[in-house]
């Protein structure tokens, strides 16, 4: 036969149950919260006027060699350059950490950026490689390639045919499509 006490430790049993199991959905549902938030916030600041006219200017530098690059955009001489291109390129190494390690989704971040994390790390990886050598160590801006690399591995897989432009933001009338 089944006693007072018994029963009561059972029920008991099951609330704590319940209780841990209402407990872990809602610190899931929160840090889904917490990573849309997190998406919009990055999307709004990026998705901006000033936003697309900062990429657009570093991804229209041009230069012939490390020395031009230098002479050019280098921080001695256009802080403005170079304090926009540590900018984007330390928001998309932040992105790809956070994706490497599982806070947020890569389809998110896919959603968010598609081709212009890409065209930006393709246009710059020759200046951050050269300074990877001479200042950073082989790790800096790690976290950057791989969410690159990783974006444009879905872009691909969606899209087979899909090559990234030789000119990126420029207009080039030789690359036209068959059928526009």
């Amino acid at each position: 036969m089944i006693d007072y006490q018994t029963i009561s430790i059972v029920l008991t049993g099951i609330g704590m149950i319940i209780a841990l199991t209402y407990y872990a959905l809602q610190i899931r549902n929160q840090n889904k919260t917490r990573r849309m938030q997190f998406l919009t916030q990055m999307s709004n600041s990026i998705r901006t006027v000033e936003g697309y006219e900062n990429y657009f200017e570093v991804m229209n530098a041009e230069w012939s060699s490390y020395d031009d690059f230098e002479r050019k955009y280098g921080s001695d001489n256009n802080p403005k350059n170079a304090a926009m291109r540590y900018s984007m390129w330390n928001t998309h190494n932040d992105l790809g950490y956070l994706v490497r390690i599982g806070l947020i989704d890569i389809e998110d971040v896919y959603h968010l950026m598609e081709t212009g994390t890409t065209w930006l790390w393709m246009k710059w990886e020759p200046i951050i490689s050269y300074q990877r050598k001479r200042y950073n160590g082989a790790d800096w801006l790690s976290h950057f390639e791989y969410l690159a690399t990783e974006l444009l591995k879905i872009k691909i897989s969606r899209d087979p045919t899909y090559t990234v432009p030789e000119n990126f933001t420029k207009y080039n009338s030789e690359h036209e499509p068959a059928n526009p």
